[in-house]
């Protein structure tokens, strides 16, 4: 093949190559941060439906004679509801990006993992579901641990046999509990410490689950409650028309005489787990997150860029230092972290804009 022809054959190609990451710019550059809002605007959707789920009875002016039962026709409806809006979130998120494919394999593999764990028995009545929501929400943020807690509880219920009136507030539950994990700060430069500092969070999430379950049916006993600790005469239910502080003091009761002992087996199973185990867990799914997680790099443009064919007012990211419009290039996290592999993307971009300049006769303005 003679020079010439193999010259143009090069820039043919070149040009083949820019315009489709021009077009690939175009349509990834606005959608990822729209359906990152979406999605967490789901997720906080879910997460007031459930709380107006946990709390309606106390707006009631007269309670049920069926007592705890009364969930039994509104349960079904609201485990659609956020089974629903799980599926959704899933589907928001893959288009934002903040899951890929291989990610959702990772849920769907951690959710079976879950709910078998949830079938082994402990002392106390513990079992370690709760550690994986934990651990998974730390490393992969709130909407991953969310997703994890609510649909390990429904399959775990599915294998186990545990439908009832009290599923959908189970799922909501542990599915707050890794949705609260996502959300603390990360330990970038204590990552010694990362197991004692999350085996205190497992120990508070504990009894905090227990303290949230027991708001789904405490509203609805009838006759008063029972329990070791109660004596005659302490108001420990709830009546329609108390003030506040009377709920508080006589939640309080009851939380201290019948639940807060099954609670500490709980807690204090989360925190000997996450303590034994947190490190090793943590590491695997930091390797998957890099692997599988993409990152949107900034490669440095031409002073024109905005004025190219299709790339209006607005498209790209404007640069802090100039003003001008800056496009994004998708990677590999664990390519985004290698200098490498950075200083190459950099410099094949600004090879390609530079192409994009000499097609569109831009180079010459």
């Amino acid at each position: 093949m003679k020079p010439e022809r193999k010259t143009q054959y090069e820039v043919r190609n070149t040009q083949y190559s820019v315009r489709s990451t021009e077009y690939a710019l175009r349509s990834t550059q606005h959608a990822p941060r729209t359906t990152s809002i979406l999605s967490g605007a789901i997720l906080a959707l879910a997460s007031l439906l459930g709380l107006a789920a946990f709390l309606y009875p106390f707006f009631m002016t007269a309670l049920p004679q069926t007592g705890a039962m009364a969930h039994a026709n509104d349960a079904p409806l609201l485990t659609v509801l956020l089974l629903g809006l799980c599926l959704i979130v899933v589907f928001t998120s893959l288009t934002a990006q903040q899951l890929t494919n291989k990610l959702v394999a990772v849920l769907g593999v951690l959710t079976a993992m879950n709910a078998v764990l949830r079938l082994l028995p402990g002392p106390g009545g513990f079992n370690a579901i709760f550690v994986l929501p934990i651990l998974a929400g730390y490393a992969y943020g709130p909407v991953f641990g969310f997703l994890l807690g609510a649909l390990s509880l429904l399959v775990s219920a599915l294998i186990g046999g545990g439908v009832g009136p009290w599923l959908p507030y189970q799922m909501y539950a542990t599915g707050w509990m890794g949705l609260l994990s996502g959300m603390l700060p990360g330990f970038p430069a204590r990552r010694h410490r990362e197991p004692v500092l999350l085996a205190v969070w497992g120990v508070l999430l504990g009894f905090l689950f227990g303290a949230i379950m027991n708001i789904w049916f405490w509203p609805f006993l009838a006759g008063g409650a029972v329990g070791p600790g109660l004596r005659e005469g302490m108001q420990a239910t709830w009546q329609p028309g108390m003030a506040i502080t009377q709920t508080l003091q006589a939640y309080a009761v009851f939380y201290v005489a019948t639940s807060l002992w099954w609670d500490v087996a709980r807690a204090v199973g989360n925190g000997v787990l996450i303590l034994l185990f947190g490190r090793a867990i943590l590491r695997v799914l930091r390797r998957f997150q890099r692997r599988f997680r993409f990152t949107t790099l900034r490669v440095l443009g031409d002073p024109l860029l905005d004025q190219r064919p299709g790339f209006g007012a607005g498209d790209g990211e404007p640069d802090p230092l100039n003003g001008r419009l800056i496009p994004t290039k998708i990677v590999p996290d664990h390519q985004g972290d290698d200098p490498d592999h950075l200083a190459v993307g950099v410099e094949q971009g600004a090879a390609g804009i530079a192409a994009v300049d000499r097609r569109v006769g831009l180079d010459q303005a």
